[in-house]
């Protein structure tokens, strides 16, 4: 996957400065265009590479489910 996306390098040493009010970034993408664009007929297997490119970037969370419910068992 990082082939697909050129990532700006993070210093995490220890002796980096902490930020005082970080900035914690919550993205609904993958929620909200599955209930909207999809009808909730997204497939777990079309998401999990866009998540997993999503958790590469940092966000500070993702939320998936917006408690819609299966329409077939």
């Amino acid at each position: 996957m990082s082939d697909q996306v050129k990532m700006t390098p993070v210093d995490y040493s220890a002796d980096r400065p902490k930020a005082k009010n970080p900035v914690k970034i919550m993205d609904l993408s993958l929620r909200d265009g599955h209930q909207s664009l999809f009808a909730t007929r997204g497939r777990t297997e079309d998401m999990i590479p866009v998540a997993e490119l999503m958790d590469e970037v940092g966000f500070w969370a993702i939320e998936t489910w917006g408690g819609a419910t299966f329409d077939t068992m």
